[in-house]
């Protein structure tokens, strides 16, 4: 017979298998290890790159999502992070887009959800700086919702 026209392409084929690993590493309760950190996201720069702060403790920098990640984790917005500090590796030279100058510091390693919070936050591993509650609506200041219009 006649050889296929069907190419066969290796570039997605470990993407099912990182996604899998992904879910099960979301059921584990992650705790940050030494040169780790917890942040929250204020922005996203673009090109996996985030502004991370750290509730006023410190000055909020640059930390980049792994590209092997990059379709497979959502991060937005007020999510909180566990990040790792750069030590030359990957992603140490890149550049925030929208500012050149700006260098990624740290990457971030997992993303904490609901239950990882609660679980943090029960060790006595939870930063001070952050509120008690994370967040529903972006950032509060913290006083009632019923204030006084006149």
């Amino acid at each position: 017979g006649a050889p296929s026209t069907r190419r066969r392409s290796m570039s997605g084929g470990g993407r099912k298998h990182r996604a899998k690993h992904l879910v099960t590493s979301c059921a584990e309760l992650h705790e940050p290890q030494a040169g780790e950190r917890i942040g929250q996201i204020l922005d996203n720069r673009g090109s996996s790159v985030y502004e991370v702060g750290f509730g006023g403790e410190a000055d909020p920098v640059l930390a980049k999502l792994p590209n092997k990640f990059s379709k497979v984790v959502w991060i937005k917005k007020g999510d909180y992070v566990i990040l790792e500090k750069e030590h030359g590796t990957e992603g140490a030279r890149e550049e925030d887009p929208q500012n050149p100058g700006l260098k990624v510091k740290c990457l971030i390693r997992h993303r904490l959800f609901p239950d990882n919070v609660k679980h943090l936050k029960k060790a006595g591993l939870w930063p001070a700086a952050f509120t008690a509650d994370p967040p529903a609506h972006g950032t509060g200041s913290g006083q009632a919702s019923g204030a006084v219009q006149e």
